[in-house]
């Protein structure tokens, strides 16, 4: 489930993704990334952008209000009073890479196996 919504940002909306990620508008504070909150009934998951520091841009995964998989929303309910506020995972996106290609890859491949990971054991990102 994490690995085709990871897809799917990080592939046909690549260009997008990235886009926001190098923006400034995500340098105050939390700022949604993909997809758009009018298309949250579309997808289970979300991603978020951090306060960015030095060009590093943290990325977090986070499950929807609208979630449909039981799986999700029961990681959800173990998250108490964060909810959907919850990491599912985080990564850091570095916007200087010389290699901006094989940064989208590496955070695709860290979030979708941290997202893994805290599914199984039903705890949050750290």
């Amino acid at each position: 489930m994490s690995s085709t919504f990871l897809k799917t940002a990080f592939g046909t909306n690549k260009s997008k993704v990235v886009q926001k990620l190098n923006s400034t508008a995500t340098q105050s504070g939390h700022a949604r990334v993909f997809p758009s909150q009018s298309k949250d009934a579309s997808f289970d998951l979300r991603i978020d952008a951090g306060k960015k520091v030095d060009g590093k841009q943290p990325v977090h995964l986070q499950v929807n209000a609208q979630a449909k998989s039981q799986g999700l929303k029961t990681w959800v309910s173990k998250q108490g009073s964060k909810g959907t506020h919850a990491d599912l995972a985080v990564a850091v996106f570095d916007t200087k890479a010389t290699n901006p290609e094989a940064e989208v890859k590496r955070v695709q491949e860290s979030l979708e196996r941290q997202a893994k990971e805290n599914l199984a054991s039903g705890k949050p990102a750290k």
